[in-house]
């Protein structure tokens, strides 16, 4: 694949998901290559980002989901954690995964009408969903700092925080749903970027402290 060519000279392990790695390098450095790999995966991939020696650690997952229906025009990946990635690596990691344009460009090669709009399918990829919610609460009580989702566009971070969630009946968060329409309004009047962002205070103010969220968007060098 070109996106593996351009590099693998260089850093050939970061591209392998066959086998356990740790390779020192930058948050920022690492985000992109995971955005260069969402950009063209067709399953997601999870890592271990230790703040404290900027290491990046993968494992490989030993079962991948895929669930489609295509006359309704959706499509969900999932990925079963790695054990030795339930574990953070130090006192201030984050865990990463990936949400690949595989779906995106599943749904656009024979789009019927109805189907969602490729902006509308960028906003929802940086949405995260109920398991990657619940993902939070398990990974947050095992230590994790952040979680965090990378598409070809961006980062977006979420944390949980167990103090608020106390205070919730029977500490349960209830769920909420972006809806098409407001998306395809926010990326009329403000843009993709605008759009994501709004996307994510409807989330914060919904959860109000629970979980928090925020988006960046990535620059390829």
């Amino acid at each position: 694949m070109k996106w593996v060519e351009k590099i693998k000279n260089n850093e050939p392990d970061f591209f392998n998901f066959g086998r356990p790695y740790k390779i020192e390098l930058s948050r920022e450095d690492g985000e992109r290559r995971l955005s260069q790999i969402a950009d063209e995966a067709e399953a997601e991939y999870a890592w271990a980002f230790d703040n404290e020696t900027s290491t990046w650690i993968y494992y490989p997952s030993k079962k991948f989901t895929e669930n489609a229906d295509y006359e309704a025009g959706e499509i969900s990946l999932r990925l079963e954690v790695p054990k030795k990635l339930l574990i953070p690596p130090s006192g201030d990691s984050d865990f990463y995964h990936i949400h690949p344009n595989y779906i995106e460009k599943r749904l656009l090669e024979n789009p019927k009408e109805g189907f969602d709009s490729k902006d509308v399918l960028q906003v929802k990829a940086l949405i995260p969903s109920t398991e990657d919610l619940q993902t939070a609460v398990d990974l947050t009580k095992d230590g994790y700092k952040r979680l965090k989702i990378v598409t070809s566009i961006g980062v977006t971070t979420f944390s949980f925080d167990p103090e608020k969630a106390k205070d919730l009946k029977d500490g349960n968060a209830p769920g909420v749903t972006i809806s098409r329409e407001d998306i395809k309004k926010w990326l009329e009047e403000d843009g993709l970027e605008n759009a994501i962002k709004k996307a994510l205070n409807q989330l914060n103010e919904h959860y109000d402290g629970v979980f928090v969220f925020s988006f960046e968007e990535l620059y390829s060098d």
